[in-house]
């Protein structure tokens, strides 16, 4: 899969998923997925970046594939940190 095709598909699951959590509002239904959202959502590099320590790299590698800015990328990686460090991931 090329990085055009993967960035599309990663564009299509993030319009997914806002869809889906407009459903979930208009539904009153409170849906919390994070352990499912940080599993399903990252990739194991950035992951392996973490575990290294290298916490700018794997908010940089995190944002190439993602497409979401830094603050959001930031406070993902914070999340896969402390759980790193819990032995969650």
């Amino acid at each position: 899969m090329s990085n055009d095709e993967f960035t599309l598909l990663a564009r299509r699951v993030r319009l997914l998923e806002r869809k889906i959590d407009k459903i979930l509002e208009h539904l009153e239904i409170d849906f919390e997925d994070n352990d499912v959202g940080i599993a399903a959502n990252v990739s194991p590099d950035v992951i392996d970046w973490v575990r290294r320590g290298n916490i700018i790299e794997a908010i940089k590698v995190y944002r190439s594939y993602s497409g979401v800015g830094l603050k959001e990328a930031k406070d993902v990686i914070d999340e896969i940190n402390v759980r790193v460090k819990q032995g969650m991931l």
